[in-house]
């Protein structure tokens, strides 16, 4: 074989190498939109007819679930496989998972305007939130969650899992929730006391 020959034999060879790299590399941005769509779509879902949503909790939606593999895999490190699929809905139909990421978020809504809103974690309309997320979040844990070695992974969450929450509105939800266990456990022991 000549040397244009060899040539061409070569420049051939690194086009179709090259040609075989591009499309791969198309494929994997193809994928990624397509995961890009789907987050969009959900959240669409999620959020769908309420014109009041903050949209620091929409970027949080958007991050949670482009990351949630990372999450669920975080979770799996920590806590019984139950559990896990609990949280996640493994089990649940697409249109049944939406429902409840919605009343989810809703509640986290409603609960995030009162913060900006200045009413304070103890005010009785955010404890009637609080308690209403709280027993949201324990259905979805399957379990009860402060008496839990769940919940005290809960306590010790990455905060890289959700970055877009500010601490001072997490600090807000943790005081709401320390009102409310207090109301709560003060009613039990009132209960206890009448018998």
């Amino acid at each position: 074989m000549d040397e244009i020959g060899k040539y061409l034999e070569q420049d051939s060879k690194n086009f179709k190498t090259s040609l075989e790299r591009q499309y791969e590399l198309l494929m994997e941005k193809q994928q990624h939109i397509q995961r890009v769509v789907a987050s969009v779509e959900r959240v669409k879902a999620i959020v769908k007819d309420n014109d009041t949503m903050d949209p620091a909790l929409i970027m949080l939606l958007i991050h949670s679930i482009q990351h949630e593999e990372a999450q669920k895999q975080w979770f799996s490190d920590r806590v019984p496989d139950e559990v896990v699929q609990s949280v996640f809905m493994s089990e649940s139909s697409v249109e049944e998972r939406i429902r409840v990421e919605r009343e989810f978020t809703l509640e986290i809504n409603d609960l995030m305007v009162m913060y900006k809103q200045g009413l304070p974690p103890e005010h009785p309309l955010v404890q009637e939130h609080a308690f209403t997320l709280f027993m949201m979040i324990e259905r979805m844990l399957g379990q009860e969650l402060w008496n839990s070695e769940t919940g005290k992974v809960l306590e010790e969450m990455d905060p890289q899992l959700f970055p877009n929450l500010e601490q001072d509105f997490k600090n807000y939800l943790i005081e709401a929730f320390g009102h409310m266990l207090i109301r709560q456990w003060g009613e039990i022991e009132k209960e206890k006391e009448k018998e």
